[in-house]
C-alpha cells in the first residue's frame, strides 16, 4: 500500500529523526510498534490483509480507522475511498487520555 503521512512529525517519527522523537516524548516500545505498524501497512496488498492481523484490533472510529499499538496508544488511519488504489493516510497517534501526536 502507499503510505501518506498527514504531518511531517509523523513522518519524522517513522524515520527516527532524533529531534522529533525527543519532542514527541513517546517510549521506545511505542515508537517501535508505530514503525512496525507502518511497515505492515506498506507491505499489505489490501484492507483485508490488515484486518486479519488480530493484534492491531482494527476498528472503525467515526470516519476513519484505529489500530492498537499497545493498551494505551492507537494509530489512527484513513483508507482511500476506493480501496483498490491501496492508499493509507496516517492521521495521528492518540491515547485514551486525548493526548494527540500529529
Amino acid at each position: 500500500m502507499q503510505i501518506n503521512f498527514t504531518t511531517s512529525t509523523l513522518e519524522a517519527l517513522y524515520f527516527w529523526e532524533k529531534k522529533e522523537v525527543l519532542r514527541a516524548k513517546l517510549s521506545l516500545p511505542i515508537l517501535k510498534k508505530y514503525r512496525k505498524a507502518i511497515l505492515d501497512l506498506y507491505n499489505a496488498t489490501s484492507f483485508p490483509e490488515i484486518w486479519k492481523i488480530r493484534s492491531y484490533n482494527l476498528e472503525k472510529v467515526e470516519d476513519h480507522w484505529s489500530m492498537k499499538l499497545n493498551d494505551q496508544r492507537r494509530l489512527e488511519i484513513e483508507f482511500s475511498k476506493d480501496w483498490e488504489t491501496n492508499v493509507v493516510d496516517i492521521l495521528q497517534i492518540s491515547n485514551h487520555y486525548n493526548e494527540i501526536i500529529r
